[in-house]
């Protein structure tokens, strides 16, 4: 044999090894899609599994609770893994997972982002770079999705959506935290001609939301301008808000209804604009999007039957959270991982070998580590739970986390 044979075949030997290395510690890539409820909870929570060193990149999109996230970090001795998710709705989470196939979804091209600032997460030191408006997106495979409620909940055909429930038993649904919802009011409607805010029972509430009454002085209430018409702000089938509204308030049935009051909104993002645009609408969304930043024309949660969902005066954490941990908040749901049951290092997605233990570790890490606890509830932090959205409820034992339920619900 010639040498330079010799040498060949010795350098083939050499990238085969160099090949089978680089296959042993591929990247990991985690693609989630799903509920916009929970894309800030979805967004932030991959810190949790993220390696601190190198410190960890998250890129955003531009909007003022972000609709896409990628992080590019270190998962499980994998340098340089990818966890992205792009928020939509929560039949999405189900449907972009179809049984013998791949779905996709819609991800930011961080490319051309710019340079970050460094935040904590979770108490981890994370690089973030928020992406401006128009930037590039890429269509990818899904691995995991989110839904604020179960796969039989969404029977919602609204806004000129016709939504039937998605097929989910391939899929495997992990209740994780409990996701409250907030009634929000344009920033003109006040109770009575003064100055007071608007406080509201479940009834008026259902009133509202399905047509029956088109103004506010119908109710007792008033708005700062001469046009007293309720603009409402609704949420299109296939979001989970709109069905856990369904579910917990309005009553199931309504939907199925071909009358759809109000403006059709496909997601959270487009709730907040239309309540923006319009100071005598009512509209609902996740309660972590109710802020300064999202609102600034002066649109404010309501009380529901007296009850807020969080009460910033009661401090931080649980505290601010008692109506809610205590089962008197009504409109809530248990925001849920969705994985396929199979994994997904089999056919049809055919993932890199670790990527099955990855996504497991990110929900568990979801379960344990909760990122907005001033307004998201940990499963572990209530006293109350319900096996379907819709209810009943259930009561834990007396003691829940070492804190006794008399002494915080009573």
């Amino acid at each position: 044999m010639k040498t330079v044979s010799k040498v060949a075949l010795a350098l083939a030997g050499v990238a085969g090894l160099a090949l089978s290395a680089e296959s042993a510690h591929a990247q990991l890539v985690l693609n989630g899609t799903g509920s916009s409820a929970g894309r800030l909870f979805a967004g932030n929570s991959p810190a949790a599994i993220c390696a601190a060193a190198p410190t960890p990149l998250l890129f955003v999109s531009s909007e003022g609770t972000p609709n896409r996230y990628e992080w590019q970090c270190t998962v499980n001795g994998v340098a340089n893994s990818r966890i992205r998710y792009s928020a939509t709705n929560s039949s999405d989470g189900y449907e972009k997972q179809p049984n013998g196939a791949v779905g996709t979804a819609v991800y930011l091209n961080t490319a051309g982002c710019p340079a970050g600032v460094n935040v904590t997460i979770l108490g981890k030191t994370v690089t973030r770079s928020v992406c401006p408006a128009g930037t590039p997106t890429q269509t990818l495979t899904v691995h995991w999705g989110a839904s604020d409620v179960k796969a039989s909940s969404l029977t919602q055909n609204a806004g000129g959506v016709n939504q039937d429930p998605p097929p989910a038993n391939h899929l495997t649904t992990t209740p994780t935290v409990i996701v409250p919802f907030s009634i929000v009011v344009g920033g003109g409607v006040r109770n009575g001609s003064g100055g007071n805010l608007v406080t509201m029972t479940d009834n008026e509430i259902r009133q509202i939301i399905t047509g029956n009454v088109p103004s506010w002085t119908d109710l007792g209430y008033d708005t700062t301008s001469a046009n007293k018409v309720i603009t409402v702000c609704q949420r299109t089938g296939g979001s989970g808000t709109i069905a856990a509204l369904d579910e917990t308030l309005i009553r199931p049935g309504f939907w199925g209804a071909p009358t759809f009051p109000g403006i059709a909104n496909p997601s959270s993002s487009n709730v907040v604009a239309c309540v923006n645009n319009n100071p005598n609408s009512i509209g609902y969304l996740d309660s972590d999007s109710v802020n300064a930043t999202n609102f600034p024309n002066g649109a404010y949660q309501v009380a529901i039957n007296g009850q807020p969902v969080n009460a910033g005066a009661l401090g931080t954490g649980v505290a601010r959270l008692t109506a809610l941990r205590c089962g008197r908040y009504p409109y809530w749901a248990d925001w849920n991982f969705v994985t396929r049951t199979a994994g997904v290092q089999g056919a049809p997605i055919n993932a890199v070998a670790g990527t099955n233990a990855a996504i497991t570790g990110l929900g568990t890490a979801m379960l344990n580590n909760n990122p907005l606890p001033d307004f998201w509830l940990s499963e572990n932090d209530t006293f109350v739970f319900k096996n379907d959205d819709r209810g009943p409820h259930f009561w834990f034992t007396p003691t829940v986390n070492g804190a006794n339920i008399s002494a915080v619900c009573n």
